[in-house]
């Protein structure tokens, strides 16, 4: 059996993902998602600017009607969203397959060096019935890192 290893995301910081911002790959919120995962699990992925630009109408639909307003609210409804109702929302914009019962998902946030805009990570995850694949909700979970203020580096959450 084929282990997978998902990216590492960095620590929330509220205001990072402001056009002044400097997110890079930040956490913005997860549930049940996984640090590795087997072959036999389902996970989907794609960033928001590349939807844009590919099929612009859907997704300007997909964020209006799930969120209520535009792109530019996401990040304020993601955190007081239900988690049922952001999976909605990824499996819609993700065109992923309906079929499929989406166990989790994971949204990161990035700034766009050169224009100041967000770009949003989308990444839906389904845990395969008989899988093994530990799966965690929040920050405190191994695939967050948090900055360590005394030494500078960069480690594994533990809060």
């Amino acid at each position: 059996m084929d282990i997978r290893k998902v990216l590492t995301a960095n620590f929330y910081r509220s205001g990072a993902m402001g056009s002044l911002g400097d997110a890079s790959y930040m956490l913005l919120r997860q549930f049940q998602f996984p640090d590795t995962y087997s072959s036999m699990d389902s996970l989907t992925s794609r960033d928001s600017d590349r939807l844009f630009q590919q099929e612009y109408q859907h997704a300007t639909r997909c964020f209006k009607e799930h969120t209520g307003r535009g792109e530019l609210a996401f990040e304020t409804w993601l955190h007081r969203a239900f988690d049922g109702d952001v999976i909605k929302f990824l499996t819609d914009i993700l065109k992923a397959d309906p079929l499929v019962r989406w166990t989790g998902y994971r949204v990161t946030g990035s700034v766009h060096r050169g224009n100041g805009h967000a770009i949003f990570h989308f990444e839906l995850f389904a845990k395969h019935p008989t899988s093994h694949t530990e799966v965690y909700t929040g920050s405190n979970a191994p695939n967050v890192v948090e900055r360590q203020q005394e030494e500078g580096i960069r480690t594994p959450s533990r809060w």
